[in-house]
């Protein structure tokens, strides 16, 4: 596997967890997802809860909780079959499984993101921790959560959220992806001065993306306080605004190719090219 980083590794963050909520019902798209999770739809040679735990285990986290929901025991079984090595194309041998965990968290309830999140406090515990969403992806030399963490180790007691560059015509994929007010700090490290109501940036395609460093205190700012009344569920927005008061917060602006496939025409556009990408390092 590739480069993952040891616990005397300079890039290495002692004690992060990482939690992937896989609890939501995937309406934006029916009427696949009522039968099949989301989660567990195919990317390439690989269903995206696989991207997800490789990435985390790839950035050295040795922790990792899967959020699911009543209907999504397919992604419990799954993950059983590849931690046994029993799931074929992945780059991970079962050695590279010794000393990680992986724990199923059920969200009884289902509220929304937030409380999924929430979900996991138990699990959390005093660590802090990486959310870690998995219908959104990255190809990357180095992984979007290790990208994250070598940047959070600078300063682990502030939150730290990840944003990309976009092409403008791809903004309407990241549907839920919201601009982000930033200050520039120094070359590579940005203060978040705000989170946009309304997507939209009027100088860069800049959007938040799903890997996020909170500080474990954090987790109290997803309970159902941060309910959005027209919806019923937790409201990641107003989780995140109550987080800007309280705590420092950071972004940092990754490198890759970053890919939404939270919707059927992002799930259509980008599948075409991981599948060319896939095919092109069969033939090498």
């Amino acid at each position: 596997m590739r480069n993952r980083p040891k616990k005397d590794d300079e890039r290495f963050v002692p004690g992060v967890k990482a939690v992937i909520p896989a609890a939501g019902f995937g309406t934006r798209m029916i009427p696949f997802t009522p039968a099949v999770p989301k989660e567990m739809l195919p990317l390439g040679r690989k269903p995206l809860i696989q991207w997800a735990i490789e990435e985390a285990i790839e950035s050295g986290i040795c922790e990792i909780g899967v959020v699911i929901r009543e209907g999504k025991e397919s992604i419990e079984g799954f993950l059983r079959s590849m931690k046994e090595g029993l799931v074929e194309f992945s780059p991970l041998s079962p050695g590279d499984f010794d000393g990680v965990e992986i724990r199923i968290i059920n969200q009884e309830d289902p509220a929304g993101l937030g409380h999924a999140m929430y979900e996991a406090r138990d699990f959390i515990g005093d660590s802090a921790f990486v959310m870690i969403i998995p219908d959104q992806f990255m190809i990357s030399k180095v992984p979007a959560t290790l990208q994250l963490l070598e940047k959070a180790g600078r300063c682990p007691h502030a939150v730290w959220s990840s944003v990309v560059d976009l092409p403008e015509h791809e903004i309407p994929f990241f549907q839920g992806s919201r601009s982000f007010q930033l200050k520039e700090k120094s070359k590579d490290i940005w203060e978040v001065l705000a989170i946009q109501t309304v997507a939209g940036s009027e100088t860069r395609a800049l959007r938040g993306f799903g890997r996020t460093y909170f500080v474990p205190e954090a987790i109290e700012y997803f309970s159902r306080d941060y309910t959005n009344p027209a919806t019923g569920e937790v409201d990641l927005l107003l989780s995140f605004k109550e987080i800007l008061k309280k705590f420092q917060n950071f972004a940092v602006i990754l490198e890759g190719r970053p890919m939404d496939l939270g919707t059927w025409d992002g799930y259509e556009y980008y599948f075409c090219e991981v599948v060319k990408r896939d095919r092109g390092s069969q033939t090498q």
